[in-house]
Order: C-alpha cells, then structure tokens, then sequence
C-alpha cells in the first residue's frame, strides 16, 4: 500500500504544534492515517435489522426504524435539545431544524418512549410494590 499524500493528509489531520522533528512527524502521520494494523474497522450491527451502525453519524438506512432508535438513544444530548425545541415550538419549529426523516423518527422514537413510560407506569400502579418471595 503507497503512502498518502502529506498535503492529503495535512488537510485531513492538522498536525500539532508540538511536533517540529520530521520522523515524529511521520510517526504521527501514520498512526493519523491508519490507527490500526489489525484490517479493517469493523463496526457494530444493529440487533434487529442487521445494519452497521456508526453511532457518530446518523443511520445510512433513512427508513430504517431500529436504526433510528439506536441513534436516538445513544445521543441523549440530541434528544433532550429537540425535546426543548418541541415543547416551545411544535412540530413545525422542529422541521425548520432537521426536516425530513430526521422529525419523522424522531417523534416516532418519543412515541414509542411514551408508550413504554406509560404501560410502565399502568403496570407499576396495578402491581404496586409487590415483589417476588424469594424461594
């Protein structure tokens, strides 16, 4: 495999002020370019669907609705800051943001976060604070 192009890669990783020495600078470009040696990154499939899922960006499959889901729980952050702008603004201060999928999935993921909340609740209120004997 050839080695990349330095201005390539200067515009893709700025190299820190620290390194002034060309061979740490080259070491640094490498580990850069190619942080493992191992093969490819493999990354993690969804259960349900069994799509790859990169938990930075949002799901590659638009329409996929387990995918959505993922990604809305693991950026909480995200989630609570179009919760604030849908209590203030609705529906339509939320499609002026992120239109498209984006609203779409994200009103079915609290949805469905609010059906669970409140069968939870329903069944918290008929068992109450019963719990199992221990045998």
């Amino acid at each position: 495999m050839q080695d990349a192009n330095p201005e390539q890669i200067e515009s893709i990783v700025p190299l820190p002020e620290e390194f002034r020495n060309w061979k740490e600078e080259r070491q640094f470009r490498r580990i850069a370019v190619r942080p493992s040696s191992s093969g490819p990154l493999k990354y993690q499939r969804a259960p349900i669907c069994g799509h790859k899922v990169i938990l930075e960006r949002e799901p590659r499959h638009r329409n996929c609705q387990s995918c959505w889901f993922i990604f809305f729980n693991a950026h909480k952050e995200l989630v609570e800051a179009c919760d604030e702008v849908f209590k203030n603004f609705g529906e339509d201060g939320l499609k002026q943001i992120r239109p498209g999928k984006f609203t779409t999935n994200y009103l079915r993921f609290m949805s469905t976060v609010a059906s669970w909340k409140k069968a939870a609740d329903a069944a918290k209120e008929t068992h109450g604070n019963e719990t199992k004997a221990d045998l």
